[in-house]
């Protein structure tokens, strides 16, 4: 955790506090980095901007074309972000074991975008045989449809801990923009718990399925399936 923790303080060094100290305005759709700005006195400089103006409920998407295997997308954009590299490493290591106790063989583990994670795949010898890294695609939109789960873990390492740093004090925590292509082509949801609290926009048990655990975001998952 120490490691995934220097990757927060990192960003947060080198990019958040250089917009602060540079930019006039600052417009995040990121929930709680908006309300710690309030808290460390940028309230005349702050906007929140939530991702989607408003969440309809829809009706029940079926998934008829699940026959054999479900595809769950576990990244998408530059695999090197911090983002995306504490969410695939949650999911490695601790979903994907869930999971092939109980779905094994019926799942695959897709990733879109180029670079490399901060972490050696090959040390995770169970989540290798599922992963599928598509790359740069180039027609996004399409490939995208093709899956059938967006799986986000960028807060599973969320703790209460603040990061204190000039005398402010900052949460960590992510949110990945990605959930609107999700419900923009139906593609369901499953999140780490703590991403509620970042993009509000989620809802669960309403335009989604939030877990606490590996083990809760596994049994989401098999949800969806069966």
């Amino acid at each position: 955790k120490k490691f995934f923790f220097k990757l927060y303080i990192q960003s947060l060094k080198k990019n958040f506090i250089f917009m602060l100290n540079n930019y006039d305005k600052i417009i995040t759709f990121n929930h709680k980095t908006y309300k710690n700005l309030i808290l460390n006195g940028y309230q005349n400089k702050s906007y929140y901007a939530p991702l989607l103006s408003g969440v309809k409920k829809r009706e029940k998407i079926q998934n008829s074309d699940i026959k054999e295997k479900i595809n769950i997308i576990s990244c998408v954009g530059d695999k090197n972000s911090a983002n995306n590299t504490i969410s695939r490493y949650f999911i490695f290591k601790y979903v994907i074991p869930k999971l092939n106790k109980t779905l094994k063989n019926k799942f695959r583990i897709i990733a879109f975008g180029k670079g490399n994670f901060r972490f050696n795949l090959k040390n995770f010898k169970i989540s290798k045989k599922y992963y599928i890294d598509k790359g740069f695609v180039k027609n996004y939109a399409r490939e995208f449809k093709k899956n059938h789960i967006l799986l986000l873990c960028q807060n599973s390492l969320s703790t209460k801990k603040k990061i204190v740093f000039k005398n402010q004090i900052w949460d960590f925590h992510c949110v990945h923009a990605r959930i609107f292509d999700a419900f923009n082509n139906d593609v369901c949801i499953v999140a780490f718990s703590e991403n509620t609290k970042s993009m509000p926009e989620l809802k669960n048990g309403y335009n989604c399925f939030t877990g606490k655990t590996a083990k809760e975001l596994s049994n989401c998952i098999i949800r969806i399936y069966k």
